[in-house]
């Protein structure tokens, strides 16, 4: 038998942890001696979703590999990659607050994608959408959430799907948000640019085509739980908005994916 010395706060918080878990403060004891990752259902999980990671990032790195043995890449694609990239490079060598550039975006119908209103409104401005949800759009190649794609300018936006950024940054800001999946992590890359007072750049001189799969069919209910998700953490963790402000932002989420739901529902 041995004994441990603690301070009189070290033991009542030793033992509120053991109760917490359900245990005794022997057995609970024993646990984090013995214990393993695998123990913790929430370490399980994240080493899970980190293996599914890597696994993907390998089928890309495999396909790339394999279409440029098979030559599957011509030479001059090479080239204006090459020459994307060098111009990418050069628009944010010309200023030190740039901290992340990107380029003219447009899919395969000709539709652009940057550079992005990515700017927070307000709360006060939180139901502005009530305008718009049944509005019927028109076809434009340039949407209502994109600013002028012909002139390189600073903007507070840029597409995820290309962009350059400095290491230096990512590494400031403990790199991009993992707590959202799918949709926001641009918006939220955005507002923290902005909070930290550096900025972001439009090249309009370069162009990238985002091979984006255009569905006719109303998202599903999966790609609706996730950008809900994604908007409802900018609000808590980023907006910055009073408690009341908060509030009001998040009914509004609320109620707008409710109805959006429902005409999704309605079109299906």
């Amino acid at each position: 038998r041995k004994c441990y010395r603690l301070s009189s706060e070290d033991a009542q918080a030793f033992a509120d942890k053991a109760k917490e878990a359900g245990l005794t403060e022997a057995d609970y004891f024993r646990l984090l001696i013995t214990q393993e990752p695998n123990d913790y259902p929430e370490i399980r999980g994240g080493l899970k979703s980190l293996i599914n990671e890597i696994n993907r990032i390998g089928v890309n790195i495999n396909e790339i590999v394999y279409n440029n043995n098979s030559k599957l890449y011509r030479q001059s694609d090479k080239e204006r990659l090459l020459a994307y990239m060098r111009r990418l490079n050069e628009t944010m060598q010309k200023s030190s607050d740039i901290v992340a550039c990107g380029s003219d975006i447009v899919t395969k119908e000709g539709i652009h994608q940057n550079p992005k209103k990515c700017g927070d409104n307000g709360w006060k401005n939180s139901f502005k959408w009530l305008s718009d949800i049944f509005k019927k759009q028109g076809e434009t190649n340039i949407p209502g959430w994109i600013a002028n794609p012909q002139i390189s300018a600073y903007c507070n936006g840029l597409n995820g799907c290309c962009l350059m950024v400095r290491l230096d940054y990512l590494k400031e800001i403990g790199f991009f948000d993992e707590r959202v999946f799918l949709y926001g992590e641009e918006t939220i890359f955005a507002r923290q640019v902005e909070l930290s007072g550096e900025k972001m750049y439009y090249e309009a001189s370069v162009q990238a085509v985002h091979n984006h799969q255009k569905k006719k069919e109303p998202a599903s209910a999966f790609c609706l739980r996730n950008w809900k998700k994604s908007q409802r953490h900018y609000i808590c963790e980023y907006s910055h908005y009073p408690f009341y402000g908060k509030w009001i932002a998040l009914l509004s989420l609320h109620l707008y994916f409710g109805l959006l739901t429902l005409k999704n529902k309605i079109k299906r």
